[in-house]
């Protein structure tokens, strides 16, 4: 690393967390305008120090286990009522259970760790229900969802994933030129004790300033004449500042053997003792945006490319007034959840079948 970026980093590190303070108390003050945590009770079944499994019921034929990402809250996935994949899905006959993510991950959790977790949730839920869930995982939740799935096929039924990369390197759009100007991610997380959620946020506003930055005030501006629109956008908003770190390791692990390394798309990234086969044998649903920069074609296509089962399916889907970000469309957007959701489920119904 450069030593006057260093200085920089080094520098600003106490910053970087007193900011995560600062975006989580503007988050709470906006909360108190639109009221966007979780619309519907759940129960956790599993409640470690590391994630807790969260059950919302539902039918008892088609069970559905979400991933989110570990970078941020995870009730983007029940938003509000019209925009809830958890509230569509139980609407549609399926039972819910989600991986809630502790908001103060231990340092030294890395992918590996990670992996095992969604696995023990997983298994549980086949104990409990005695059905195989379809596991479904957005961003960096689907990366992980796609290397558990790999780790252990007997946990899935079938896979969707929603703005999910898992191919890297040079295909890993515009995260890659930053990725490169890394030359040791450990250096970084030693020089910031850790990895606060603001840092990731100045990274990625550096990766594509458009996505980041100008997405979200074009999107207020689309929002203006819609009030059910602009609530939802302020909805999103609220939960975009509410910050949660990510492990040094998780880090240092997804920047060096799959940013950097691509070892998964490449056959060669060992988990548990073994190299990992990206050639799912399971139907795998590939939700993404074909302009994206952030999560491009290029890195979400050739897991898809490689799985074998007849029904594995892809969907495009783009920006819609009130999702801030085009990489949250398919998850808070209202013609998501009218059209692209019924498509999904139904999937998943032949899928599990």
């Amino acid at each position: 690393m450069a030593r006057s970026a260093e200085s920089e980093i080094l520098v600003s590190a106490m910053g970087w967390w007193l900011l995560d303070e600062g975006r989580r108390f503007m988050g709470d003050a906006l909360g108190q305008l639109v009221d966007s945590q979780w619309t519907m009770p759940a129960v956790p079944t599993i409640r470690q120090s590391t994630f807790s499994l969260m059950d919302f019921g539902g039918g008892a034929d088609r069970v559905l286990l979400v991933v989110p990402a570990p970078i941020k809250r995870p009730y983007i996935w029940d938003l509000a009522p019209r925009v809830s994949v958890v509230r569509t899905a139980m609407k549609a006959g399926w039972r819910i259970f989600l991986v809630d993510w502790a908001r103060d991950l231990p340092a030294d959790i890395g992918l590996e760790q990670m992996v095992s977790r969604i696995i023990e949730a997983a298994t549980h839920v086949v104990h409990q229900t005695t059905r195989t869930p379809i596991i479904a995982g957005h961003s960096l939740g689907g990366t992980l969802t796609a290397l558990a799935v790999a780790s252990d096929p007997a946990v899935a039924a079938g896979v969707i994933l929603i703005e999910s990369p898992t191919g890297f390197g040079a295909r890993a759009g515009a995260f890659a030129p930053q990725v490169a100007k890394i030359q040791d991610a450990a250096e970084i997380t030693a020089l910031l004790g850790g990895v606060p959620g603001s840092f990731l946020n100045r990274v990625s506003a550096q990766a594509d300033h458009h996505a980041f930055v100008n997405q979200p005030y074009w999107d207020w501006v689309a929002c203006l004449a819609d009030p059910d629109a602009m609530q939802l956008h302020l909805k999103v908003r609220r939960w975009s500042l509410d910050e949660v770190p990510l492990p040094a390791q998780l880090f240092e692990d997804v920047v060096e053997l799959l940013y950097r390394r691509d070892l998964f798309m490449r056959g060669r990234l060992r988990l548990f003792g073994a190299l990992l086969n990206p050639a799912l044998p399971h139907p795998v649903m590939t939700i993404f945006d074909p302009r994206s920069r952030v999560v491009p074609p290029s890195s979400v296509l050739p897991l898809h490319d490689k799985a074998r089962h007849p029904l594995t399916q892809r969907q495009e889907w783009g920006w819609e007034p009130g999702t801030l970000l085009h990489h949250l469309a398919p998850l808070v957007g209202r013609d998501a959840h009218a059209t692209l959701w019924p498509r999904i489920l139904g999937w998943g119904v032949a899928a599990g079948a």
